[in-house]
């Protein structure tokens, strides 16, 4: 692949993930049967932060069943 193919497909993916940020919300299932509505904030290796009405949230992975990205439209 050229440099300018990847250039190319580097500027598509990035584009899609801002689309798929402004435009999405997340959906955060919990292992005690909660499932939460917000905007993913970001995380670390064993944790997830969800932000809900603006407050962020910290949970551990072993208690989170899944992370679903969504979109609005």
């Amino acid at each position: 692949m050229t440099r300018y193919a990847w250039w190319r497909l580097f500027a598509l993916t990035c584009g899609a993930l801002l689309i798929a940020c402004v435009a999405s919300a997340h959906t955060l299932e919990l292992k005690d049967g909660r499932l939460l509505v917000g905007k993913y904030v970001g995380g670390t290796a064993n944790t997830i932060r969800f932000s809900v009405k603006g407050d962020v949230q910290v949970f551990q992975l072993d208690q989170i069943v899944s992370l679903t990205f969504t979109n609005d439209s």
